[in-house]
């Protein structure tokens, strides 16, 4: 007996060399209307051939038996993790919620950065899968429990791919078949899957914590909010402090120096003066004199220019105003809600693996293209229909805007789960076809001045329109690629 489970035998989209019938079990199978089987007429016959087809309602399924792929995928939500069960410290985190991060993110011999110590959790997981580490903290407590977790720490000593080189060859890994429909009937042999998170253990061995050096640094005193200078004050003095470095540089040991071509403050140390899609007043706006060196380019010199304009993005208090950071329309989230007028509509779709990705990232007004991927074959596709996409705005699973999420109790944020787009009528049928049997994910195209992210739009509707017009295929001769003049003047690909 063989456990299995049987999977929609027709593509999420229509294919026309997908599209014909065919005889199963004394029967004539046709597919629906508007869609296609998954493969051609040879991979049909072949699947028949290899008992791969049954028919349980009004048309055949495929089934897929649980060895063709014996593991299960691990997505961006995970219901197996929980707090730490043995805590040594009062916000210890849980080894595998770490343990999944650094397997995602680096190899074996890679080095692991924690900047909040704790009891040591990040540095016990590195050593444990082979990473090198640097972890601190400004409590000597938590050193003294991340020290001691180390020294009496032992762990499974896996295999190494190439013992003569270390562990920066990698492990040698457990692996798994992962057949699919397409692989038996394009008669291809199935694919393997490494199973990074189950390396071979070697039972005749056993491992301790390599060493290493605990150091400390004197704390540097710190002045009280109440007495620091106020911002006029600040902006004198950070034109003196870039002016020196770019004139002096930096002196190191044995004569060597380090070198600025450009120098600028950092954004967002102090105030958030303006938000994303708010007007800009009179009293937000400061007048400065400034080294020519120290000035972006495009940077907007006259008051007027830019007094009753619009924030494309958040402004902090020492940004410069340039033309690609202002707009003449107000652009929020309710702003573009209430000029639909039909012509238009705003759809919102899952983005699954949002967690991992852009969920924080994505704002109002950037330029996005949905790529598209079949769940059963996990061929990717970026349709041409959706090349080019406005996003209005990402909202979380509890229904907020990402501009209106607030944070919790430890500080995190909750991530959006779904994405909000400005789109066609042919454009949302097509979204909403796809989101049954397949997921989508959001690449950033553009972010920058309304101007050069109308161009992406205007390539895209001019695609929507021969369309539908029939000069062009679905799918067929997509948007025209758009260069787009960047911050920094030069031109790039997007």
């Amino acid at each position: 007996m063989k456990v299995f489970r049987t999977l929609d035998l027709h593509s999420s989209g229509r294919t026309e060399s997908c599209v014909f019938d065919f005889e199963f079990n004394g029967e004539i199978c046709s597919p629906k209307r508007g869609r296609s089987w998954k493969t051609n007429k040879d991979g049909m016959q072949t699947l028949i051939a290899k008992n791969r087809l049954i028919k349980l309602g009004e048309s055949p399924e495929y089934i897929l038996y649980h060895a063709d792929f014996p593991v299960m995928e691990l997505m961006n939500i995970w219901n197996d993790t929980q707090g730490a069960s043995d805590k040594k410290y009062v916000v210890q985190t849980s080894e595998k919620v770490i343990q999944r991060c650094m397997l995602m993110t680096t190899d074996p011999g890679d080095l692991v950065v924690d900047i909040t110590c704790g009891s040591g959790t990040t540095a016990y997981v590195a050593e444990q899968w082979g990473r090198r580490w640097i972890t601190c903290d400004t409590s000597r407590v938590a050193i003294a429990l991340a020290k001691q977790r180390l020294m009496t720490a032992t762990f499974d000593y896996y295999k190494l791919a190439h013992p003569e080189q270390g562990v920066g060859s990698g492990f040698v890994y457990k692996t798994a078949p992962h057949v699919t429909l397409g692989s038996i009937a394009n008669n291809e042999p199935s694919a393997t899957e490494t199973l990074y998170d189950q390396p071979e253990i070697d039972k005749t061995k056993v491992r301790i914590t390599g060493p290493f050096t605990v150091e400390a640094l004197p704390a540097p005193v710190v002045k009280p909010l109440d007495d620091v200078s106020d911002l006029e004050d600040n902006t004198a003095k950070h034109t003196d402090w870039k002016d020196e470095l770019l004139a002096t540089g930096i002196l190191g040991r044995n004569g060597s120096k380090i070198e600025f071509s450009r120098v600028e403050t950092l954004q967002g140390t102090k105030f958030l003066h303006v938000k994303q899609g708010n007007q800009i007043s009179d009293a937000q706006i400061e007048t400065v004199e400034v080294s020519k060196t120290a000035i972006p380019k495009g940077t907007i010199s006259e008051k007027s220019a830019v007094i009753g304009k619009y924030a494309v993005s958040n402004l902090f208090a020492g940004d410069f105003f340039t033309k690609t950071k202002l707009t003449d329309e107000a652009n929020t989230a309710d702003d573009i809600f209430s000029k639909l007028n039909g012509s238009q509509m705003a759809i919102s779709i899952t983005i699954d693996s949002f967690a991992a990705g852009l969920s924080g990232k994505l704002q109002n007004g950037d330029t996005v293209s949905i790529l598209v991927t079949n769940k059963d074959t996990k061929d990717t596709v970026i349709p041409g229909e959706l090349k080019y996409v406005k996003v209005i705005t990402t909202t979380t699973a509890g229904g907020v805007d990402k501009d209106s999420v607030k944070a919790n109790d430890d500080g995190s944020y909750e991530l959006p789960s779904t994405i909000t787009l400005l789109v066609s009528t042919e454009q949302a049928k097509q979204l909403a076809g796809y989101e049954p049997d397949s997921t989508m994910q959001a690449a950033l195209i553009y972010r920058g001045d309304n101007a050069t992210a109308q161009k992406f739009l205007d390539a895209e509707n001019e695609y929507l329109t021969k369309v539908k017009a029939g000069t062009v295929k679905s799918g067929t001769n997509e948007p025209a690629q758009i260069v787009a003049e960047n911050r920094t003047g030069g031109t790039e690909h997007e």
